[in-house]
């Protein structure tokens, strides 16, 4: 049943007077919850609400009838106060009300229990005397405790009806429901409930739901969600909550990005959430695809896994970079780490940028997948021509992509020939040619690219210096390993010739993380020779005269007196 259908259906049950008992049921996170109160609160301020009074009641975890009947006296409200937290002024209220049933004289004494929920199931009873002329939601009803049966609360919900003038909404996950609970209602639903629906809004009603500010930005959104067929509210709602965090940050960027951002999003936070086996576990999402290559489809796969590249594939998710990495990272903490985030986005739109370009990487990769032609000559001459003139923007995941079709193409020197091309064209990053600190350094596999990655690595440890390293780390939060080796390599002696010939605004900065590796907790011994290297070298400063003394003790460091 449609949306649309289901609103009337609902709106009608609230308009009538007569005593009923209306049924809203529905799978995991279809927004069962958040349409019925949509619903009540548009229904409030047009009075179409037949009652006077409203309670809204999570079943989740309650374990008796006492406890259930004290809940619905606690949450009545007048229905102008629907959509607002239930307050003491309310409660107070609903004592007032009691008060003329009961007398009076037993009120006062009642309040001022410290606990009225525990004050006997005789005192919980009683103040369930209130209750009429009422519209009552209970929602949660698979979540009941244990001990509370499902023919007790429905023996409860029929007697709102019939002798308390009630009006009752149940809502519940009937997939979740356990066989006992499934065959007491199937047992008593048609002599208790008037009204069943079934909610299950098509992935187009969901998203508009969710997505309903008429941007670019939320039109794009439901576009993307409705593309993978998601229908849930709550996997929805988490998408809207990261990409709202990511927007601000995105300003000054190409818009690719906020687009890259939307794709990865959406695909990410269905594949972690979902139970539907139908839809790619996250485990593969991040494993897989994450090259833009393919180049071992030739290998079987279980019928399972051939939907899901099915389904990547139909949503164009054709490969994961850097940028993703992160946004997975995201999904995975629901939060975003603006530093960390700022620092890739801004990569990434380098890297977009230099796609833009007439002869792009990627716009010679398109040769390779959007086309049947007998077009190999072309896409090996597209791919050297676009790697002369964009290099540094291709990552070593590519790069090694590159090589392993090349190779399969039977174009090995091609192939050795691009790869010295890029490995000059970013000599002057040697932490790229890192796999101790490079992403997705396990799924570069070519013998060739690995052997050349590691020779250019290993050279340039050899002529990188001190002064290199700790220039190189002023103003950053990090360090490759080939800095580690290299500080570690250091002796006091060297460290000493290094501060002694200093004369600029960096010096105090050296001096500060040269130490700093002494200072971490649970330091190695790597780190820890550093730092006591480098203090060897200060105090031997130090000691040369009374000022140099006075100086380095500002860093924390102390002389034997």
């Amino acid at each position: 049943m449609s949306v649309e259908k289901v609103t009337k259906a609902v709106s009608d049950f609230l308009s009538i007077t007569d005593p009923s008992v209306l049924s809203i049921k529905g799978g995991w996170g279809v927004g069962k919850t958040y349409f019925w109160s949509s619903v009540i609160n548009n229904a409030k301020p047009t009075d179409l609400i037949g009652v006077d009074r409203y309670a809204y009641v999570s079943l989740f975890g309650v374990t008796s009838l006492d406890e259930l009947k004290f809940t619905i006296f606690e949450h009545l409200v007048d229905k102008s106060l629907i959509g607002k937290p239930v307050t003491i002024d309310n409660l107070n209220k609903n004592w007032d009300a009691l008060g003329k049933k009961l007398g009076r004289k037993l009120v006062p004494y009642l309040k001022h229990l410290p606990w009225f929920s525990n004050a006997g199931s005789a005192i919980q009873s009683a103040s369930f005397l209130s209750v009429n002329n009422a519209l009552i939601c209970f929602d949660d009803f698979e979540r009941k405790g244990d001990q509370l049966a499902t023919k007790d609360i429905l023996g409860l919900v029929s007697l709102l009806k019939e002798q308390r003038n009630c009006k009752v909404v149940l809502i519940f996950n009937d997939e979740k429901m356990d066989e006992k609970s499934s065959k007491e209602y199937r047992q008593f639903r048609e002599k208790v409930i008037d009204v069943e629906i079934k909610y299950s809004p098509i992935p187009i009603e969901a998203a508009k739901l969710v997505f309903k500010n008429n941007t670019d930005l939320d039109n794009r959104l439901i576009k993307l969600s409705t593309q993978l067929s998601i229908g849930n509210i709550r996997i929805l709602s988490k998408i809207k909550k990261l990409v709202n965090l990511a927007t601000p940050l995105l300003e000054d960027y190409e818009q690719e990005i906020l687009s890259q951002v939307t794709h990865t999003i959406t695909i990410a936070a269905l594949c972690y959430y979902s139970h539907d086996k139908k839809i790619p576990s996250y485990e593969y999402l991040v494993n897989s695809g994450r090259s833009l290559f393919a180049l071992d489809d030739d290998q079987e796969k279980p019928d399972s896994e051939k939907l899901w590249d099915d389904l990547l594939t139909t949503y164009e998710f054709k490969y994961i970079d850097e940028f993703d990495q992160l946004l997975f990272d995201v999904i995975e903490s629901g939060y975003i780490d603006e530093d960390s985030f700022t620092e890739a986005a801004s990569m990434q739109n380098e890297q977009v940028k230099a796609n833009k370009s007439t002869n792009s990487f990627s716009a010679a990769w398109e040769l390779y997948h959007n086309s049947f032609e007998d077009n190999e000559e072309e896409l090996v001459n597209s791919l050297s021509e676009a790697l002369k003139e964009n290099g540094r923007h291709v990552t070593p995941l590519n790069m090694n992509g590159t090589i392993r079709l090349l190779k399969k193409l039977g174009k090995t020197e091609e192939a050795t020939a691009l790869l010295s091309t890029y490995i000059e064209l970013n000599k002057d990053k040697p932490d790229l040619f890192d796999f101790g600190s490079m992403a997705f350094a396990e799924d570069i596999d070519d013998p060739e690219v690995i052997s050349k990655f590691n020779e250019s690595f290993n050279a340039s440890k050899e002529i990188k210096t001190l002064d290199d390293v700790l220039e190189g780390m002023v103003g950053k939060n990090g360090w490759g390993s080939s800095d580690e080796e290299v500080l570690s390599s250091t002796t006091s002696e060297q460290f000493y010739e290094f501060f002694k010939k200093q004369n600029t605004k960096n010096l105090p900065k050296y001096v500060s993380l040269c130490l700093r590796f002494g200072r971490f907790q649970n330091a190695s011994d790597e780190y820890i020779e550093i730092a006591n290297n480098a203090e060897i070298a200060l105090k031997r400063v130090g000691v040369e005269t009374a000022l140099n003394k006075i100086r380095i003790q500002r860093f924390g460091v102390k002389f034997d007196e």
